[in-house]
């Protein structure tokens, strides 16, 4: 372990170095043979100049990582500015619809909790 890399600049980047720092594998080089692919396409990847990865590089990536792929799936959307808002998906998925109010009093208690969590208060 103990392999750095430069920090890359997109959501999927950092979930697989993320991976790689907390795996067992030597680098990106035998992430790629493993999941069956070259390594240049890990780095375009991790570059953010692959918009649509297959879903089973995807699955093959979580679980060659021990990660879960939907991580991998909302980096993707995050990576393209199509990740929703929770709002929106908190609405969609339990009918739920707040105001204004409500949003910005869960947003500040949502981060008073990390910060907490993270021993930063």
């Amino acid at each position: 372990m103990g392999r750095s890399y430069a920090a890359p600049g997109t959501h999927v980047g950092k979930l697989i170095d993320q991976g790689l720092r907390q795996s067992d594998l030597l680098g990106r080089s035998e992430l790629a043979a493993r999941c069956g692919v070259h390594r240049s396409y890990i780095t375009k990847l991790v570059k953010g100049e692959v918009q649509s990865p297959r879903e089973d590089l995807l699955v093959s990536l979580a679980a060659t990582l021990k990660q879960d792929v939907d991580d991998y799936r909302a980096a993707i959307l995050a990576d393209a500015g199509k990740l929703p808002h929770w709002e929106t998906v908190l609405a969609m998925r339990e009918g739920v619809h707040l105001s204004s109010e409500d949003e910005a009093s869960i947003r500040r208690y949502v981060l008073a909790l990390v910060k907490h969590r993270r021993g930063k208060s």
